[in-house]
């Protein structure tokens, strides 16, 4: 009883999330106007991209902003075209003049060969950035002042030491070599009387 409860609950979930992911991808979108069959003027616009194509307010995706999108398979009544032909102008409800441009790739033109070619519409005002002013900005500047460069005496001449080649004198005692050979025989002694007491 208790793995069906867990089945059904799972379901339930589920279906909600879908629910709330297709409600939340398609409360914000803007569809152009939906065609039953081919519009009366003729010329129409398919969307047969793979997915929504975003509609500007003019032929450019740099220019001009995003007003909307045409779904998956929507359909809208094509007015003209760019001069060069990559920007169709379309019926879209909803804006301010009813119309949105489509960038041509992404659409299918219908009975729309001979769409006369439309005047862009004015790019938008850029929005005023506020400058700083340069005199103010010149008074934040600080001044590099003139300061005396450092001045270095020269080093004193390098005496070189000599050396006789004669010794003055040989010490009476023993030299360090012999000294270093009797340190290693009297270890290697002691070694082997330390192997031995182990045996």
């Amino acid at each position: 009883m208790r793995t069906w409860y867990r089945i059904g609950l799972g379901i339930i979930i589920l279906a909600g999330l879908f629910g709330m992911i297709f409600l939340v991808s398609g409360g914000n979108r803007v569809a152009a106007q939906q065609l039953t069959g081919t519009p009366a003027g003729g010329a129409y616009v398919l969307n047969t991209y793979t997915e929504d194509v975003f509609v500007h307010t003019g032929p450019s995706a740099v220019y001009f902003p995003v007003i909307g999108q045409l779904a998956i398979g929507a359909t809208a009544p094509a007015v003209g075209r760019s001069s060069g032909g990559d920007w169709i102008e379309i019926q879209f409800p909803g804006t301010p003049d009813g119309l949105g441009w489509l960038y041509s790739p992404l659409v299918r033109l219908v009975q729309g060969e001979d769409l006369p070619i439309v005047a862009s519409p004015p790019t938008p005002t850029p929005v005023i950035v506020n400058t700083i002013d340069p005199t103010v900005l010149a008074q934040f500047q600080p001044q590099p002042t003139a300061t005396r460069m450092p001045t270095f005496s020269p080093a004193p001449p390098l005496t070189v030491p000599t050396f006789s080649s004669e010794s003055s004198g040989r010490s009476a005692g023993i030299p360090a070599g012999w000294l270093i050979l009797i340190f290693v025989l009297l270890g290697a002694a002691g070694l082997l009387v330390s192997f031995g007491r182990r045996h």
